[in-house]
C-alpha cells in the first residue's frame, strides 16, 4: 500500500494543476482568436475543436486543483 502525500505535497500538485489550466486557458484563447478571422470552413472547424478541448482540458485541471486543495486526489474513492 503506498502512502498518503503530504499537505505541501498535495498543495504541489494543485499548483501544478493552475498553470496547467492556465495554460490550456491560454491555447483556448489562441484557438478563439484565431477563429475570429478565419474564413474556411474545414479551418474554422478546426479552430472550434482546438478551443472547446482545451476549454474543457483547462476546466478539468481547476477541477483537480480545487480536489487537492481539499485534501484528496482526483479520481480517488473513499
Amino acid at each position: 500500500m503506498s502512502r498518503r502525500p503530504s499537505r505541501a505535497e498535495l498543495e504541489a500538485y494543485a499548483v501544478h494543476s493552475d498553470k496547467a489550466a492556465s495554460r490550456f486557458d491560454e491555447a483556448a484563447r489562441d484557438a478563439e482568436e484565431a477563429l475570429a478571422t478565419e474564413t474556411r470552413p474545414e479551418v474554422r472547424a478546426q479552430y472550434e475543436a482546438m478551443s472547446k478541448f482545451h476549454q474543457q482540458h483547462a476546466n478539468e485541471a481547476r477541477e483537480d486543483s480545487a480536489t487537492y486543495r481539499d485534501g484528496r486526489i482526483p479520481g480517488e474513492q473513499w
